[in-house]
């Protein structure tokens, strides 16, 4: 099932007792996660909705599987960032889940990392009796809806050729999509026109240099070498590339001290955005990046790509045929 065919289904009232979210694009997971939770619309939710992050006490989420709601016809379990259905995890922890029997009205929402082990029993169960949604990048025809759906609630209009060009410009990164619509629904009255796009947002080499990073965390090379070979047809000496890399790890290395620290997500969120000027969903992501990183890991890589930046100014490095490379050696854990 696709993103949205999944969620009009929620808003039909067509929900099922699992829904599990995985795929490629780590926004809608995390989007398709809250939206499932918001469109259940439990009655008293801080009584009836339970949130799991990572690999939980499969014992707890069991209970909370079992658990009757209170004061509500429906209660929701949230398992987010979790890797729970991948060959990663021994097939004994989902027993007591597979085992677990909902009551009517309880609903399991799963937003998963990592590739999915479709062998493992809970994963049929799930996929038998729930829905299981396919968090794929939106084609070029669900991006521009994608557009004009975020415009539309901004109460502004958009043509299907404008929503395509901000789409396009915004590298199909969902986020970026989000955050120049709210730019341009300040400055534009009524319609957004081509003119306010080409004139108030533009190609930018950091939107670039996430899809970059996210492809090489995720152990995706060969998507990270399709936007290289993209990014090197466009400029081959990409030196702003390498200190944007290096920001990126600075951000999950406080976001890897903090989770060695044991603090929360939210105050680890702040601690990433006080240290390094991140933005609040920059931060999130390195929450999310760093988790396969030791600290050592991470500060060897800056320590690298200071190198690499220095090596490039004095023409001891060459980016156009180099870069890709190299980088495969920083990301290697």
């Amino acid at each position: 099932m696709q993103y949205q065919q999944a969620i009009a289904q929620l808003k039909d009232g067509q929900a099922k007792q699992y829904i599990l979210f995985y795929g490629e694009d780590e926004f809608l997971k995390a989007a398709g996660v809250r939206q499932a939770v918001d469109l259940l619309d439990v009655q008293t939710p801080e009584l009836n909705v339970s949130y799991f992050e990572e690999r939980p006490d499969a014992g707890d989420v069991a209970r909370a599987m079992e658990t009757l709601p209170f004061m509500s016809d429906k209660r929701v379990i949230v398992i987010r960032n979790t890797d729970i259905l991948s060959s990663a995890c021994a097939a004994e922890y989902t027993g007591s889940l597979d085992a677990a029997v909902m009551p009517p009205g309880n609903y399991l929402v799963i937003g998963i990392k990592g590739k999915l082990d479709k062998r493992k029993k809970f994963y049929k169960k799930i996929e038998q009796q729930g829905m299981v949604v396919d968090c794929a990048p939106l084609n070029e025809k669900q991006l521009a809806d994608f557009v004009t759906g975020e415009v539309s609630q901004r109460n502004l209009m958009i043509t299907e050729k404008n929503a395509r060009l901000l789409g396009e410009l915004c590298g199909g990164d969902l986020q970026v999509v989000i955050n120049e619509v709210e730019k341009l629904a300040a400055v534009s009255k009524g319609n957004i026109t081509q003119q306010d796009i080409e004139k108030y947002v533009s190609k930018s080499l950091e939107y670039n240099v996430f899809k970059i990073h996210d492809n090489f965390c995720s152990r995706n090379e060969a998507a990270a070498k399709v936007l290289i070979d993209r990014l090197l047809e466009e400029e081959p000496n990409p030196v702003s590339l390498i200190s944007l890399l290096a920001g990126n790890f600075k951000q999950m290395l406080v976001a890897r001290a903090c989770k060695d620290a044991g603090f929360s997500e939210r105050k680890t969120i702040m601690h990433i955005m006080e240290e390094t000027g991140a933005k609040e969903w920059s931060a999130k992501r390195a929450i999310g990046n760093c988790k396969s990183f030791s600290a050592q890991k991470l500060r060897h890589s800056i320590y690298r790509l200071g190198q690499i930046d220095f090596d490039a100014k004095q023409g001891g490095v060459v980016l156009q045929t180099d870069l890709f490379a190299l980088l495969v050696g920083i990301y290697n854990r």
